[in-house]
């Protein structure tokens, strides 16, 4: 007898933002105050390597992670 058919449906990715270039990075969440060499650096939170030289960075964790900086300084 032939087994029905079972859809499995996949969870949907987590949602870490849109990517960003170190440009965008320094420009939407930094408001310009650190340079783009810092953030290619520096910035490991949210990075993905893309390609050989090709790396972004997601908004979501950069975001948070400066949320957290802020917090732990504030203290």
């Amino acid at each position: 007898m032939v087994q029905p058919l079972r859809l499995v449906i996949p969870q949907p990715p987590p949602d870490h933002g849109r990517l960003l270039t170190a440009h965008e990075v320094v420009a939407e969440c930094f408001d310009g105050s650190v340079s783009v060499a810092w953030v290619k650096k520096h910035l490991q939170a949210g990075r993905v390597r893309l390609g050989h030289s090709t790396v972004r960075w997601y908004e979501k964790p950069v975001r948070e992670w400066i949320v957290e900086r802020m917090t732990q300084e504030a203290m």
